[in-house]
């Protein structure tokens, strides 16, 4: 099985009070291939500068700490590299669901797989529900975290 995981299943990982980290480290333990987008780093270290502006992360060596955590986590994955065509696939999806700009970008890097895989063995993890349902019509296999 192939596990496509949306940034958004990947902070639970990394943010123990997170609502979705029970739910995220179990599905983690699933044996498989786990992939992530080329957006998934930035949008990782942006989710982390967030926290930290907003307090959950109150200290700069907890932000260090995170960082390393993020780079450890990333290091376990394959990466979906850019591709000409993904941007153009992620428009197309934003005229088809209300999506954000990189929950778009996600979902069509995770299409970009659907070539090189059997449909029947990709999952897309997201915690977004949004981005689920979107996904489910694109991809088929959906785990929403929560």
């Amino acid at each position: 099985m192939t596990y496509f995981w949306d940034t958004s299943a990947l902070i639970p990982l990394l943010i123990e009070q997170e609502p979705f980290t029970e739910a995220a480290q179990r599905l983690a333990e699933r044996s498989g291939l786990r992939v992530v987008s080329f957006v998934t780093d930035l949008e990782g270290r942006s989710a982390l500068e967030r926290l930290r502006r907003s307090g959950v992360i109150g200290s700069a060596p907890a932000l260090r700490r995170g960082r390393q955590r993020w780079q450890d986590l990333l290091s376990g994955f394959d990466e979906v590299s850019y591709d000409p065509t993904i941007p153009a696939r992620a428009a197309a999806l934003v005229e088809k669901y209300p999506l954000h700009t990189l929950d778009a970008l996600q979902l069509a890097s995770c299409k970009a797989l659907v070539g090189v895989f059997r449909s029947a063995d990709l999952v897309f993890v997201t915690a977004d529900r949004q981005l689920g349902r979107a996904a489910a019509s694109e991809v088929g296999a959906v785990e929403v975290l929560g």
